[in-house]
């Protein structure tokens, strides 16, 4: 369990908070997988996460 840490640590500790909100961001679902989505509406709204810039998240964020 420690060195999953350590490897955690040393991946993601240079990383900013905007590099980070991509990454994860973009882990679950590529671009490409919602091109093959056949409903209009889906489509759209799965391309929109990756078109949700870093201050409106962090807006949002704040908000809570």
């Amino acid at each position: 369990m420690s060195r999953l840490f350590i490897v955690v640590i040393v991946l993601f500790g240079g990383c900013s908070d905007r590099q980070l909100y991509e990454f994860g961001r973009d882990l679950g679902r590529s671009k490409a997988q919602c091109e093959t989505l056949t409903v209009a509406d889906e489509r759209r709204a799965c391309a929109a996460q990756f078109e949700r810039a870093y201050r409106d998240y962090q807006r949002e964020r704040e908000d809570l």
